[in-house]
Parts: C-alpha cells; structure tokens; sequence
C-alpha cells in the first residue's frame, strides 16, 4: 500500500488519529496511508540538538500488518533521508512487541512495570535505521 507526506487537508485527520493538536510543528513529521480517509497514519519527530529521532505513534483504524510497516518505513526513510542514523520508539502493547520480535531482529528494552504483578509493560527499542528499513524491506517485499 502507498504510503505519502502529510499535506495540510490531513490536518483534522492526523489531529484525530493521533490525538495531539500540534501536527503542524516543524519537528513533527507525518505519512499518511494513501488509501482513502481512514488508511492510518504514522508521526515521527525530530530532536533538538544532539538527539535521537523518536519514531512515534502509528494509528489504523483496523489491524493491518503490511499498512503498519508501511508506515514505519516511511518514517525510518524519512528520518534517515534528513540525516539521523538511529532512531528509537516505544510500546506499550505486549501483543504488538510479540509480532515485531517475530519479524524483525530487535532488542527491546523494558522500561516500565505494572505495579501489582511487576511484569514489563512498556519496552523501549532503538535501532539502526539503515537496518531497520533493510529488515522492513525483507518483510514487505519478500
């Protein structure tokens, strides 16, 4: 599926897909699913001085695996096109970390745990972007 830049008739959608109103900041980057109005859409934002891009939220209104990393490596190669060469992001979805570790080479790193039963609920995952996008790239075109 193609995937596309946020362009400004977006803007209502990607304020309601990703619940934050400042879609419209520079540092704020955005693809949308070229689909139709409900295609997903995926944000990543660029750093201050001597940061990581962080690859944040990546929205769909039903699950869709290819549309998912379609969407994150858009996102990686746009990171990467503007000169990063790592990136991170985070989750928060046990389901989702399980179909990513079965995909891909990555290590995450838990970073919260639920206070009653101490179990990791929230990873952090940084990776090379370049490697990212050659992994995405296996998966997606085989």
């Amino acid at each position: 599926m193609p995937t596309r830049p946020y362009r400004p008739e977006d803007r209502e959608r990607a304020i309601a897909a990703l619940g934050v109103r400042s879609v419209d900041q520079a540092t704020h980057h955005i693809h949308v699913g070229d689909a139709g109005p409900d295609a997903g859409i995926a944000l990543w934002v660029e750093p201050g001085p001597g940061g990581e891009p962080y690859l944040g939220a990546i929205t769909l209104p039903s699950p869709d695996r290819a549309l998912f990393y379609e969407l994150a490596r858009a996102s990686a190669q746009d990171a990467l096109d503007r000169g990063y060469t790592h990136a991170s992001f985070t989750l928060q979805d046990a389901a989702l970390l399980a179909l990513i570790e079965r995909d891909f080479d990555v290590e995450a790193e838990p970073s919260a745990w639920d206070g009653g039963t101490g179990e990791a609920v929230q990873w952090e995952v940084r990776v090379d972007l370049r490697d990212a996008l050659n992994q995405l790239g296996s998966v997606l075109d085989g």
